[in-house]
């Protein structure tokens, strides 16, 4: 018994349905059901959508063993967000603002003093508060930069590399079924 075949046995027997009801209900020849258990053959795609309406589970289950909820989470976790960058964040686009601000702030105020003769190392203390407010915009712009890009890049290689086997896995089912599909079909040809 495969496991397509064990989880429509459970299924069958968890919605009360025996093996020539559900044949029934699906149209389709008696002991079609029973192959499909044993493994002998296997249901194409949309019958395998219609025997998981009709049993009240989903065909992920059926074909993988996960409930769709399941399966949807899996593939996309909360912290994994595959398409956003440092950049797509306000709070880094802020802080690269910040520092902009801050470092334009305080090389203005350079340029008006380095004209008369001040050097930089005495501006924080000519200027005083303008200077340091300057500055400390610009730390804090930094700040949140990097606190935005480290956040937002946190991506554990675990949910990545589960998120890729799992469509691996349906890939190669649907290609599968595409082939079971065919075959059933010259055969009936």
């Amino acid at each position: 018994m495969t496991d397509l075949g064990k989880r429509l046995k459970d299924s069958a027997k968890k919605a009360d349905l025996s093996y020539s009801e559900i044949e029934e209900k699906l149209e389709v020849e008696a002991g079609t059901f029973q192959s499909w258990i044993s493994g002998k053959t296997s249901p194409d795609t949309d019958t395998v959508n219609a025997i998981a309406k009709l049993l009240g589970v989903s065909s992920n289950y059926l074909l993988f063993g996960k409930d769709e909820l399941y399966e949807i989470k899996a593939m996309f976790p909360k912290e994994a967000k595959p398409d956003h960058t440092p950049m797509s964040d306000w709070r880094f686009l802020a802080g690269a603002i910040m520092v902009f601000v801050g470092i334009v702030g305080i090389l203005m105020m350079y340029m008006r003093y380095s004209a008369e003769g001040i050097e930089f190392s005495l501006l924080f203390e000519i200027m005083g508060v303008p200077a340091i407010i300057f500055a400390l915009i610009a730390v804090a712009g930094a700040v949140l930069c990097i606190v935005s890009s480290i956040v937002s890049l946190h991506v554990p290689k675990e949910v990545i590399k589960k998120a890729k086997e799992e469509e691996k896995k349906k890939e190669m089912y649907k290609d599968y079924m595409q082939v079971i599909y065919e075959e059933e079909k010259r055969e009936k040809e």
